[in-house]
């Protein structure tokens, strides 16, 4: 679908222009070509006359030329992770058959998308301005592609491209705002559970992530007679006919993880300015490489996140799944709003049964302890990841383990703020 033109401009409003070919220099034209004629001045009517052809056949050349222009703005992807590379590709295309001798293309990258290669740009305000001058025949295409490194996490669009046409004179320039709304998500950063210092007590330490036996519909070892309240979905048809009444399959049981994440993303929003994001980004970090690794080992995982555009993802699995996780985490924001403690109140005990909960926050406060402590009165195993900066406690009985305990927090925090 190609890009929808939603404002034009002309003349000035469009960029400089001389004053003979506005509306007033055409009157003016008109009116000294006429009295010229009128009184037999053969050295001013011409030089009238050629003034006012000017002035028409640029407005009309510039008004023409944007009748058969296309343009197109996509990502080579529409999602990535950070330091991947992708493409911004730029499409124009003149389907009229009046020539472009003046083209300028003016688009703005959001910060977060970093060019790899040398690009024409200019500052404006907080974003960074892409200009293209060029020159188009009829029936013809220009494609440019720009490679762009992901740096940061994030939902990153581009809403609109700005074309500028004018006559070979630029006597009359027409811009005009092309609605393209190409977008991309680039994932939270996903690593090995052991570089956040979780490897080895996450899985198999202190707090073990539980499993719960789940039928296995790739297994079946057997039949018996329908129950019930069974699912038609395990009915044995086949065997149903055979025994003239119905059958339902009878399925092996696998193990399965179960993992309920929280992430208390208004909790980061603290007067800690100078940690305060790489602190964030850290637990961010930590929550989508634990949804990962249980996902990638079968399991299944929901997420809560608080703030004020709190997020809540029931439980599910596979790699869809993962990707509804991973959007999630991309664009939550450490800022106040929903408490963490009323997430869980409100979705901690409608998890599965044999599920763990593990809450990512930067501190223990009372009401989340007193959350924890109510969802391990109920059998749910409870742990707690903690990414703040001060040393934190977790109630009597639930583990607690810290990001980056295996290094030198403090020199990593500064090292990571200076990049």
């Amino acid at each position: 679908m190609r890009a929808v033109p939603i404002i034009t401009q002309d003349g000035e409003a469009a960029g400089d222009t001389l004053w003979i070919v506005e509306r007033r220099g055409i009157v003016a034209a008109a009116l000294v070509l006429a009295v010229a004629a009128w009184f037999g001045a053969e050295a001013v009517a011409p030089m009238a006359g050629l003034v006012l052809a000017l002035a028409i056949v640029a407005r009309s050349w510039s008004r023409l030329a944007l009748v058969g222009l296309y343009c197109d703005l996509q990502f080579a992807d529409e999602r990535a992770f950070p330091d991947d590379e992708i493409g911004l590709t730029l499409s124009i295309e003149n389907r009229g058959i009046i020539p472009i001798p003046w083209l300028e293309v003016d688009l703005t990258l959001p910060y977060g998308l970093y060019p790899v290669e040398v690009m024409p740009e200019k500052a404006w305000g907080s974003e960074r301005a892409v200009h293209v001058l060029l020159t188009m025949l009829p029936f013809r295409a220009e494609r440019r592609t720009y490679r762009l490194r992901c740096r940061v996490r994030g939902k990153f669009a581009v809403p609109d491209v700005a074309l500028l046409v004018a006559d070979p004179l630029r006597l009359f320039p027409r811009r005009v705002l092309y609605r393209v709304n190409t977008s991309l998500i680039v994932y939270p950063r996903v690593v090995q559970l052991e570089s956040l210092g979780l490897g080895a007590r996450l899985p198999q330490g202190d707090v073990t992530l539980r499993t719960m036996l789940q039928p296995d519909p790739l297994r079946p070892i057997g039949v018996r007679d329908y129950r019930p309240g069974d699912s038609p979905r395990s009915i044995h048809w086949k065997a149903s006919a055979r025994r003239s009444q119905l059958q339902v399959k009878v399925l092996e049981r696998t193990a399965q993880l179960q993992v309920a994440l929280y992430l208390d993303a208004g909790g980061f929003d603290h007067p800690w300015v100078v940690y305060r994001q790489t602190l964030f980004e850290r637990a961010v970090t930590a929550t989508a490489s634990i949804a990962s690794y249980v996902i990638e080992r079968g399991g299944r995982v929901s997420l809560g996140t608080s703030g004020d555009d709190p997020t809540y993802v029931p439980p599910g699995g596979g790699i869809y799944h993962l990707m509804l996780v991973l959007e999630a985490l991309a664009v939550v924001a450490s800022k106040r709003g929903r408490p963490i403690e009323s997430v869980l109140a409100a979705s901690a005990w409608r998890q599965p049964g044999g599920t763990t909960l593990i809450a990512v926050v930067p501190e223990v406060r009372p009401e989340v302890a007193a959350e924890l402590l109510a969802a391990r009165a109920r059998r749910t195993p409870v742990a707690v990841v903690h990414g703040g900066y001060e040393k934190a406690t977790a109630p009597d009985g639930v583990p607690l383990f810290s990001l980056g305990v295996d290094r030198d927090v403090n020199r990593a925090l500064a090292q990571e703020h200076r990049q």
